[in-house]
Protein backbone atom coordinates (compact mmCIF):
# COMPACT_ATOMS: atom_id res chain seq x y z
CA UNK A 1 0.00 0.00 0.00
CA UNK A 2 3.03 2.29 0.81
CA UNK A 3 4.23 1.63 -2.94
CA UNK A 4 0.98 2.71 -4.46
CA UNK A 5 0.90 6.09 -2.34
CA UNK A 6 4.76 7.10 -3.17
CA UNK A 7 3.45 6.51 -6.66
CA UNK A 8 0.72 8.90 -6.76
CA UNK A 9 2.70 11.27 -4.83
CA UNK A 10 5.32 11.18 -7.28
CA UNK A 11 3.10 11.85 -10.38
CA UNK A 12 0.90 14.63 -8.94
CA UNK A 13 3.98 16.09 -8.01
CA UNK A 14 4.89 15.88 -11.79
CA UNK A 15 1.59 17.44 -12.99
CA UNK A 16 2.07 19.94 -10.18
CA UNK A 17 5.10 21.51 -10.93
CA UNK A 18 5.03 21.21 -14.85
CA UNK A 19 5.81 24.17 -16.33
CA UNK A 20 4.78 24.83 -20.12
CA UNK A 21 5.74 27.88 -22.15
CA UNK A 22 3.41 30.52 -23.52
CA UNK A 23 2.47 30.65 -26.37
CA UNK A 24 -1.36 31.84 -26.83
CA UNK A 25 -3.19 30.92 -30.00
CA UNK A 26 -3.63 34.33 -32.04
CA UNK A 27 -1.11 36.18 -30.33
CA UNK A 28 1.84 36.30 -32.67
CA UNK A 29 5.28 38.14 -31.80
CA UNK A 30 6.39 41.03 -34.72
CA UNK A 31 9.57 39.62 -34.45
CA UNK A 32 7.92 36.35 -36.15
CA UNK A 33 6.04 38.25 -38.40
CA UNK A 34 8.89 40.39 -40.12
CA UNK A 35 11.64 37.50 -39.88
CA UNK A 36 12.26 36.79 -43.68
CA UNK A 37 15.78 34.54 -43.23
CA UNK A 38 16.32 32.26 -40.15
CA UNK A 39 19.59 33.44 -38.69
CA UNK A 40 21.25 30.38 -37.59
CA UNK A 41 20.21 28.56 -41.10
CA UNK A 42 20.08 31.08 -43.72
CA UNK A 43 19.02 28.28 -46.35
CA UNK A 44 16.31 27.30 -44.61
CA UNK A 45 12.60 27.52 -46.18
CA UNK A 46 10.38 27.14 -42.80
CA UNK A 47 11.04 27.13 -38.88
CA UNK A 48 9.06 25.58 -36.27
CA UNK A 49 8.50 28.36 -34.08
CA UNK A 50 6.66 25.95 -31.44
CA UNK A 51 5.02 23.10 -31.05
CA UNK A 52 3.45 21.92 -28.02
CA UNK A 53 0.51 19.17 -26.93
CA UNK A 54 -0.65 17.85 -24.20
CA UNK A 55 -2.77 15.08 -22.94
CA UNK A 56 -5.19 14.66 -19.61
CA UNK A 57 -8.04 11.85 -18.88
CA UNK A 58 -11.63 13.29 -19.52
CA UNK A 59 -15.18 12.16 -18.63
CA UNK A 60 -17.94 12.64 -20.69
CA UNK A 61 -21.49 11.87 -19.80
CA UNK A 62 -21.96 10.16 -23.64
CA UNK A 63 -18.51 8.80 -23.85
CA UNK A 64 -17.02 7.52 -20.75
CA UNK A 65 -13.90 8.32 -19.70
CA UNK A 66 -11.51 9.16 -22.59
CA UNK A 67 -8.11 10.96 -23.36
CA UNK A 68 -8.02 14.13 -24.90
CA UNK A 69 -4.51 15.14 -26.70
CA UNK A 70 -4.06 18.82 -27.73
CA UNK A 71 -1.26 20.40 -29.94
CA UNK A 72 -0.27 23.73 -30.65
CA UNK A 73 2.03 24.64 -33.64
CA UNK A 74 3.31 27.69 -34.89
CA UNK A 75 5.29 27.48 -38.06
CA UNK A 76 7.09 30.30 -39.88
CA UNK A 77 7.48 29.78 -43.64
CA UNK A 78 10.00 31.80 -45.24
CA UNK A 79 9.61 31.56 -48.89
CA UNK A 80 7.72 29.40 -51.11
CA UNK A 81 10.05 26.33 -50.80
CA UNK A 82 8.38 26.12 -47.40
CA UNK A 83 4.60 25.92 -48.27
CA UNK A 84 4.34 22.08 -47.78
CA UNK A 85 4.83 22.72 -43.60
CA UNK A 86 1.26 23.99 -44.20
CA UNK A 87 -0.18 21.10 -45.03
CA UNK A 88 -0.78 18.50 -42.12
CA UNK A 89 -2.47 15.11 -41.35
CA UNK A 90 -3.74 13.51 -38.87
CA UNK A 91 -4.35 9.85 -38.25
CA UNK A 92 -6.66 8.43 -36.30
CA UNK A 93 -8.40 5.11 -35.79
CA UNK A 94 -12.05 4.73 -36.96
CA UNK A 95 -13.48 2.86 -33.82
CA UNK A 96 -13.35 4.91 -30.73
CA UNK A 97 -11.20 7.55 -31.80
CA UNK A 98 -12.40 11.37 -33.52
CA UNK A 99 -11.15 14.59 -34.21
CA UNK A 100 -12.79 17.81 -32.68
CA UNK A 101 -11.91 21.38 -32.52
CA UNK A 102 -9.54 21.62 -35.51
CA UNK A 103 -8.71 25.70 -35.63
CA UNK A 104 -5.93 27.60 -37.69
CA UNK A 105 -5.13 30.42 -38.96
CA UNK A 106 -2.33 31.69 -41.38
CA UNK A 107 -1.14 35.61 -41.17
CA UNK A 108 0.44 36.98 -43.36
CA UNK A 109 2.38 40.17 -43.51
CA UNK A 110 0.61 42.68 -46.48
CA UNK A 111 2.14 46.55 -46.59
CA UNK A 112 2.56 45.92 -42.79
CA UNK A 113 -0.28 45.04 -41.71
CA UNK A 114 -1.36 41.63 -40.11
CA UNK A 115 -4.04 39.99 -42.66
CA UNK A 116 -5.56 36.55 -41.14
CA UNK A 117 -6.84 33.46 -42.84
CA UNK A 118 -8.50 31.40 -40.43
CA UNK A 119 -9.10 27.81 -41.38
CA UNK A 120 -12.40 27.03 -43.52
CA UNK A 121 -14.14 23.40 -43.79
CA UNK A 122 -12.62 23.68 -47.82
CA UNK A 123 -9.28 23.13 -46.45
CA UNK A 124 -9.64 19.53 -44.46
CA UNK A 125 -11.22 16.54 -45.32
CA UNK A 126 -10.88 13.60 -44.49
CA UNK A 127 -9.53 10.37 -46.31
CA UNK A 128 -10.13 6.84 -45.50
CA UNK A 129 -6.74 5.11 -45.45
CA UNK A 130 -7.78 1.79 -44.03
CA UNK A 131 -10.73 -0.43 -43.13
CA UNK A 132 -9.16 0.27 -39.86
CA UNK A 133 -7.50 4.31 -40.28
CA UNK A 134 -8.75 6.95 -41.85
CA UNK A 135 -6.39 10.55 -41.74
CA UNK A 136 -7.56 13.96 -41.64
CA UNK A 137 -5.88 16.08 -44.42
CA UNK A 138 -5.59 19.85 -43.21
CA UNK A 139 -3.87 22.26 -45.93
CA UNK A 140 -3.96 26.37 -43.75
CA UNK A 141 -5.40 29.09 -46.77
CA UNK A 142 -3.21 31.40 -47.81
Amino acid sequence: MKKLILIALVFAANVTFAKFPKMKYGKIPNEAMVMTVYPQDSSAHAIILGDYGSSHFDCAIREGWCIRFERHVRIKILDKEGFNYANFEIPFHKMGEKLSGIKGTTYNLVDGKIVKSKLSNDNHFTEEVSKSYSAEKISMPE
